[in-house]
């Protein structure tokens, strides 16, 4: 029993029900030991629950966290759970704002503990797999990225972008982190469109410049068709992928796996080995800091019609 991590759940809304909790729930040598939400009739039965996300901190025995409460709240309970020498998987994006985002990554580099970003469609089979794909296609010239959702009932905190609702936040930073991992580089310039269709901010367009100059054009919705999907170009070829596609055998692990995605039980085991290890995970807090650099640029270059820099 001496290697059984035991973990705590901070933020309890559906995504941590369907994905999150029955992941850990089901993961060997893991013990979730309490969770947390300021909402009571979220909490979980069967395990400590507390409203108050610091009571849950304060457990001596909790080594690791993990945070998917609403967005405005993950640089705070990040820097709080470093603080105490916690082990962090916090769900995307990183922070609201650049001044959150620095005291974040300067609490995890000053624990020295694991930090991982939950981009986990890292880890979705069909997206690794296009990542070796995109090393036989030569010279990238361009690509083309779509990741919108039907309209839906969300959280009210998703309305408004001070409290970090918004579609660049929301599936924007997912596609960005890809656009790096995929590609192998970093983006050097944005431009982008921001506008509201049914809330604010529900709808956008960014071109990424890379630093080799090709270009990325992505489109962002919330009130649109399901999809997720890239189209990449090289001097060899090209390669493409949509994630709500695939073979009959992904369809039916992906219907299978908690939250609908497999990539949510191989990022969170990923984390997990990392704690046992006391290696680094990744993506880490330097990755979540480099795509909201992007998407805060996005927002910058939405407001004045031209294209910014990073």
């Amino acid at each position: 029993m001496g290697n059984l991590i035991h973990i705590g759940l901070i933020g309890c809304g559906a995504i941590a029900r369907q994905a999150h909790l029955p992941v850990l729930r089901r993961a060997g040598g893991v013990r979730v030991a309490a969770v947390a939400d300021a909402a009571p009739q979220q909490l979980p039965p069967g395990v400590p629950g507390f409203t108050d996300y610091r009571q849950l901190l304060d457990l001596p025995d909790i080594m690791a966290v993990v945070i998917t409460a609403p967005t405005s709240l993950h640089a705070e309970i990040a820097e709080a759970a470093f603080a105490r020498g916690k082990h962090v998987y916090l769900e995307k994006p990183l922070a609201i704002s650049q001044s959150e985002a620095d005291r974040v990554v300067s609490a995890w580099r000053r624990a020295g503990t694991v930090g991982m970003i939950g981009f986990n469609y890292r880890f979705n089979p069909l997206l690794a797999e296009l990542r070796e794909q995109v090393k036989a296609l030569g010279q990238l010239a361009a690509a083309r990225s779509v990741f919108s959702l039907a309209a839906r009932a969300m959280p009210s905190w998703k309305d408004a972008r001070s409290t970090g609702g918004g579609v660049l936040l929301d599936l924007a930073s997912h596609h960005v982190d890809l656009a790096r991992f995929l590609f192998g580089e970093e983006i050097v310039a944005v431009r982008a469109t921001v506008r509201a269709v049914q809330r604010e901010a529900d709808t956008a367009t960014l071109e990424l410049r890379f630093a080799s100059g090709c270009r990325l054009q992505s489109f962002f919705s919330w009130c649109a068709v399901e999809e997720d999907r890239w189209e990449i170009y090289g001097t060899m070829g090209k390669a493409m992928v949509n994630r709500y596609g695939g073979g009959l055998g992904y369809r039916l692990r992906k219907r299978g796996a908690p939250g609908g995605d497999p990539s949510y039980r191989i990022a969170l085991e990923h984390f997990l080995q990392a704690v046992r290890r006391g290696a680094p995970a990744q993506p880490d807090f330097a990755d979540g800091l480099q795509s909201l650099r992007v998407i805060l640029a996005a927002e910058e270059s939405a407001k004045s019609g031209s294209e910014v820099l990073l």
